[in-house]
């Protein structure tokens, strides 16, 4: 599994109009954007029939699991888009990730995660169906590249001063989640699951300090990191949890 460490900010549109200018100066879009226009993300959240990995997230707890089904597309059924089964697992701040492409036949097999599934998820799926839960859509703007690696902590000392740290920043808009019997045009349950004038900005590295510039530029902006999860909030708000 890669591994990474994601910053997440909650931003107005004003913020984001300022941020977008400022990374897109030194960061190019990431290879699945258009001239910086974005892309639609749509993923399908599985859980347990008792919500054990939503409760694992709100809970706080240091080790949690999100699995999910996901697309760059509006529709699962678009057979010119790719489907991606995904699995995250974060220990404390740390998250390690895995994909693999599917077909969309797979897609809707019981033994969708069978083969896929990390020795943990396994052992729990031998006592825990997995069952899909809600989707979540927003349309992402991504800037990808590399960054001078320099730190205001002297302790996260490089091996070369000019060495460079490869970073992911995302801007994504308009995040709805409707159930799984719905889609988005026939949902009358769609909504955001934060502000509707809320985009969730992250910065994300496979570093756990960020350099310098990159510090520099969210102080400037007054950003404060937030711990938030698409799928918690949106299935929440959804489904009326307490």
């Amino acid at each position: 599994m890669s591994a990474r460490y994601e910053f997440k900010y909650l931003i107005n549109f004003e913020k984001y109009f300022a941020l977008k200018q400022v990374f897109s100066s030194f960061l190019p879009p990431d290879k699945h954007s258009v001239e910086a226009h974005g892309y639609p993300v749509l993923s399908l959240y599985y859980d347990t029939p008792d919500f054990k990995y939503f409760y694992q997230k709100i809970n706080g707890n240091y080790r949690h699991f999100k699995l999910r089904a996901r697309t760059y597309d509006d529709y699962f059924q678009n057979t010119r888009s790719h489907i991606f089964l995904e699995q995250k697992i974060k220990i404390g701040e740390r998250i390690a990730k895995e994909k693999q492409k599917v077909l969309l036949p797979e897609l809707l097999s019981e033994n969708l995660w069978d083969d896929f599934l990390s020795d943990d998820v396994q052992r729990e799926k031998a006592v825990n169906l997995l069952v899909p839960k809600c989707y979540i859509f927003y349309k992402r703007e991504a800037y990808e590249g590399h960054v001078k690696n320099l730190h205001e902590d002297s302790s996260f000392k490089t091996d070369d001063e000019n060495s460079t740290m490869n970073l992911r920043v995302t801007f994504d808009l308009k995040v709805s989640c409707f159930s799984i019997n719905e889609t988005i045009e026939s949902s009358k349950s769609v909504f955001s699951p934060a502000d509707p004038d809320c985009i969730v900005m992250e910065v994300k590295s496979k570093s756990p300090q960020l350099p310098l510039s990159i510090t520099n530029i969210l102080q400037q902006y007054s950003l404060n990191r937030v711990h938030f999860s698409k799928y918690a909030m949106g299935l929440n708000r959804l489904r009326n949890f307490e």
